[in-house]
């Protein structure tokens, strides 16, 4: 089964609403999930007690109060109830796809990531509900849904005790989410691609709790304290760069989807610790790019939902 972490934003308003639906689809997905929240987010320890999840409020943050994810991860390796952990923004919908993905992971240590599906201002989606790809489709035909790009990551599943020797590093602010795919690039721990097989939606939000709104989340101290100590300051790791892929009913190397150019970089950058040389295929890669010579593999979003169908 499944130990489920987030520190959340503030339980007030839209956010509180969308997040209160986050975690009551967390527990759909099997009545003995464990859901822990971290922080001092207002109104979080009664929504806890309402919902039924463990609500840890004294937990190691940065000076802005963030939570450290090293701080998370270390009392979720020693108090959590289950091996298999998802650390995840508390405003993520997820279905009980996870479970089945979940049968596909064959190794000891893992990283399981994705891209996310963002919903539009007030619009929701019931994952409980067998109709719910139907919904889908609906919503992106009327650009009410769309995927995120591979920039983004918005849930991290793997087995406890994975983080050991990790750097400090903040959630919420911009870097940590690559850092997390980094430190698994450098010690070769598989990083599978689960957009194809888990449904991730984001519920949107305004980022009214942050003074300078979104553009503070990757460009303030916290966010360049995350990208220098784990050095992603330049080109950082994204979903398309994940070594492995899941399908329907099967792993498949993934090759950075295909781009061989980038699959190249990376392995120069982390496996053969070549950091200068990682940044001139880079360079070629733009160079190439700009050129209109080589190109990168997108997937859109009925690309996933037609994958969704058949899983």
């Amino acid at each position: 089964m499944i130990t489920f972490l987030s520190s959340p934003k503030p339980f007030v308003g839209i956010d509180g609403d969308n997040q209160i639906k986050a975690v009551t689809s967390w527990f759909n997905i099997d009545p003995h999930v464990e859901v822990i929240i971290y922080g001092k987010a207002k109104n979080a320890g009664e929504v806890c007690h309402m919902l039924g999840a463990r609500y840890v409020p004294g937990i190691e943050s940065s000076p802005s109060g963030l939570p450290y994810f090293n701080a998370i991860a270390e009392h979720a390796r020693t108090t959590g109830k289950y091996d298999i952990q998802i650390y995840l923004n508390c405003d993520i919908l997820l279905s009980k796809k996870v479970l089945r993905a979940l049968k596909l992971v064959t190794f000891d240590k893992f990283l399981v990531i994705g891209q996310r599906i963002d919903l539009a201002q007030n619009v929701s989606i019931k994952v409980d509900r067998n109709q719910w790809t139907q919904s889908l489709t609906t919503l992106a035909a009327s650009g009410k849904a769309t995927l995120h790009g591979p920039a983004g990551k918005d849930y991290f599943i793997f087995p406890r005790g994975l983080w050991k020797g990790l750097p400090s590093l903040i959630i919420g602010r911009g870097g940590y989410d690559s850092a997390l795919m980094a430190f698994c690039l450098r010690k070769n721990i598989p990083i599978i691609d689960a957009t194809f097989i888990i449904p991730a939606f984001h519920q949107a939000h305004k980022y009214k709790m942050i003074k300078g709104k979104k553009q503070r989340i990757t460009l303030d101290t916290e966010a360049v304290v995350n990208s220098e100590l784990h050095d992603i300051v330049h080109s950082a790791p994204t979903v398309s760069d994940a070594s492995w892929r899941m399908e329907d009913s099967h792993l498949e190397w993934n090759r950075a989807r295909g781009d061989w150019l980038r699959y190249f970089e990376n392995w120069l950058r982390y496996r053969c610790r070549m950091k200068a040389a990682s940044y001139f295929v880079r360079a070629i890669w733009r160079l190439l790019t700009k050129l209109g010579i080589y190109r990168r593999k997108k997937i859109s979003i009925y690309d996933v939902i037609a994958h969704y169908r058949v899983s």
